[in-house]
């Protein structure tokens, strides 16, 4: 039997949704926060649990709002996002930053050729309109293959600054990552390396400190177990 929340979901129009993100955006947080920690439907479980995790429907939902109204969620406040965690006493919800970035994620990855430009276009209308930190986030909260994934749009699509920016500003780690695993699926494909080029895009000394994390991320991948040779 549906909820009551997920007949909420499913009722709600998007053109209502979208015109709240204007001028009610905290109460659209709170509804698809609602939404995403679903009341148990199971009314046995329920005693352990009271609510269930239901990220991909509301993902959906996303998906289906405009630009700018995911780039007016995004700009609000951090600790609105809530997801529930379940423990030996019901359980409780706590903030969580990331969950926003989790639903972009799932857009792009199950949202066939529109939900990938919707997450690319947020991507890179983010650092213009909420500042490269909020791209950043966006970002850093990606998976690595992902964010590869946007680069190599931006290349096609003339978006190299974003790239650029993105090498310049973002935690460090997390660019000798993508850099790193960048290299390995270019060799993958017998294509030319991509570290060579963006290492000498950047200043000297941002240059000099990712070089050296890309070395010692090549120095561990020399002791990595190789495959059997019948793989």
């Amino acid at each position: 039997m549906a909820s009551v929340q997920r007949l909420m979901m499913y009722l709600t129009p998007i053109w209502a949704l979208d015109t709240m993100c204007r001028v009610c955006p905290k109460t659209v947080i709170g509804l698809l926060c609602h939404w995403v920690n679903e009341k148990n439907p199971s009314s046995e479980e329920r005693q352990l649990a009271k609510r269930r995790i239901n990220p991909l429907p509301v993902a959906k939902i996303l998906s289906k709002l405009s630009t700018l109204s995911i780039l007016n969620l995004l700009r609000q406040d951090e600790s609105l996002w809530k997801l529930y965690m379940p423990n030996t006493t019901g359980g409780a919800m706590i903030s969580l930053r990331n969950l926003p970035y989790i639903l972009l994620e799932i857009v792009y990855d199950l949202g066939g050729t529109e939900g990938r430009a919707k997450v690319r276009e947020i991507v890179q209308k983010s650092r213009m309109t909420l500042g490269s930190p909020k791209q950043g986030d966006i970002l850093e909260n990606f998976k690595v293959d992902t964010v590869l994934d946007i680069f190599e749009d931006f290349e096609r699509s003339n978006g190299a600054m974003e790239i650029k920016m993105r090498l310049s500003f973002s935690n460090i780690k997390a660019v000798a990552m993508w850099l790193d695993h960048w290299d390995l699926r270019m060799q993958r494909l017998d294509k030319p390396t991509k570290s060579a080029y963006w290492i000498g895009q950047l200043p000297g000394v941002r240059a000099y400190e990712l070089e050296q994390r890309l070395r010692n991320l090549e120095f561990r991948r020399k002791y990595d177990q190789i495959g059997n040779i019948y793989d």
